[in-house]
């Protein structure tokens, strides 16, 4: 409990640079044709991005990444509720594995760009979209995968000769939080021409509740800074499990039938020992690398597919 009680301060967690990041988004946003919203497909509520930096008056396209790590019926549930406000919803995973599942999505999600109205549709100015969402929710990925993509697909077509913003490179991405911490221009596609501004991750001035402030740390969203979050992190994820009754995703962190019911903290001791997570005294468990071992296994997918947000609970999509 006491690790528990320690992690309350995330909940008020808004770094400096956030804030010089929402100027800069609102800035951008004046310019933009389209929004796409990167969500994480695993938390698709309590990921949504901070609303008072989108205007609803953008179309906006919300884009559940990491949809491979996700439960396939619960995410089909989850998108049909943000569909009831907004109506492009599409899952994605940039995991090179899932080139072949995201064909039909990209097809449509260019489909899509390509049909909103511009502000000027002179053939040498580009649909201007700008990807926001929260910390690692695979922004970067998203536009490094979708311009890949379209490069293969055009590459023996050289572009238009009005086509003539710079290309740009590529996004930076990284495994930690808060890479990405100016906007950055990348031309993704020249049939349809398309302009994406990847943008820093912002999150609420003052997170939702102590429990999306687990959720954010156990799928990566933001870092934990201490071994109590990373340790209170896993026994949310344990408890989680334990409350679905995922008795697979616990079988393979080797927890047997006859501990399901155990506490958390007993299954991070039980866990410990099996992989040999253990202090100078055998008899003494080393938590914080049990809990880093707990949560990447669930990051990686290793412990199987499921949502950790619930259908009555969070934002309205």
């Amino acid at each position: 409990m006491h690790a528990l009680l320690c992690c309350s301060n995330i909940i008020n967690w808004f770094p400096g640079h956030m804030y010089k990041a929402t100027r800069e988004i609102k800035e951008k946003l004046a310019l933009a044709d389209v929004i796409i919203e990167v969500r994480d497909a695993r938390i698709p509520f309590t990921s949504q991005a901070y609303t008072q930096v989108i205007p609803s008056s953008i179309p906006r396209i919300i884009l559940l990444n990491k949809a491979d790590l996700s439960d396939p019926t619960g995410l089909t549930k989850a998108m049909t509720r943000i569909a009831s406000s907004h109506p492009h919803v599409l899952p994605f995973s940039c995991s090179s594995n899932n080139i072949k599942a995201n064909n039909d999505n990209v097809s449509s999600l260019l489909d899509t760009l390509a049909s909103v109205p511009v502000r000027k549709r002179w053939k040498s100015l580009p649909t201007k979209v700008i990807v926001v969402g929260i910390p690692n929710v695979g922004k970067s990925s998203f536009i490094n995968w979708l311009q890949r993509y379209c490069r293969n697909q055009w590459k023996d077509t050289p572009p238009p000769v009005e086509h003539t913003v710079d290309d740009g490179g590529i996004a930076k991405v990284g495994k930690q939080p808060g890479v990405t911490r100016t906007i950055q221009g990348f031309v993704v596609a020249h049939q349809p021409y398309i302009y994406m501004l990847d943008s820093p991750g912002v999150l609420y001035p003052r997170i939702q509740s102590w429990e999306s402030g687990m959720k954010l740390l156990v799928t990566g969203c933001i870092r934990d800074h201490s071994v109590d979050e990373s340790v209170a992190a896993c026994q949310f994820l344990l408890t989680k499990l334990k409350e679905n009754n995922n008795l697979d995703a616990l079988s393979r962190l080797g927890i047997d039938r006859t501990e399901w019911n155990s506490f958390p903290r007993e299954m991070m001791q039980k866990v410990a020992h099996r992989i040999g997570a253990l202090q100078h005294s055998p008899q003494k468990e080393d938590l914080f690398r049990t809990s880093i071992y707990i949560l990447k296994k669930y990051r990686q997918g290793s412990l199987g597919r499921f949502l950790l947000d619930e259908m009555k609970e969070g934002r309205d999509g």
